[in-house]
């Protein structure tokens, strides 16, 4: 999820630097060294930034809790359902 986290910064911040040097009419060749450069520089922050975020999201959420019902409904599919209790006669 950080590299994801990563990968979207960076091609925000490429995205920009390329709008902004059209906008600002520099030279394409300067524009795209700059925006590989920010690509770059953008996904090291969203990658360092992302490992801190979730790591702190994980500690915040505490420990999970296991799933109700106990061992005998986390069979998961595929098997067959347990048989009906006898009737006292």
């Amino acid at each position: 999820m950080d590299r994801i986290i990563g990968a979207v910064l960076g091609l925000a911040a490429g995205l920009a630097v390329v709008l902004l040097g059209l906008w600002k009419e520099v030279p394409l060749k300067d524009s795209m060294w700059r925006a590989l450069l920010a690509v770059f520089l953008g996904y090291l922050v969203g990658w360092v930034f992302g490992k801190a975020g979730l790591s702190i999201v994980k500690e915040a959420a505490g420990p999970v809790p296991p799933p109700p019902g106990g061992p005998a409904e986390a069979k998961g599919p595929g098997t067959p359902p347990a048989a009906p209790p006898a009737k006292p006669d």
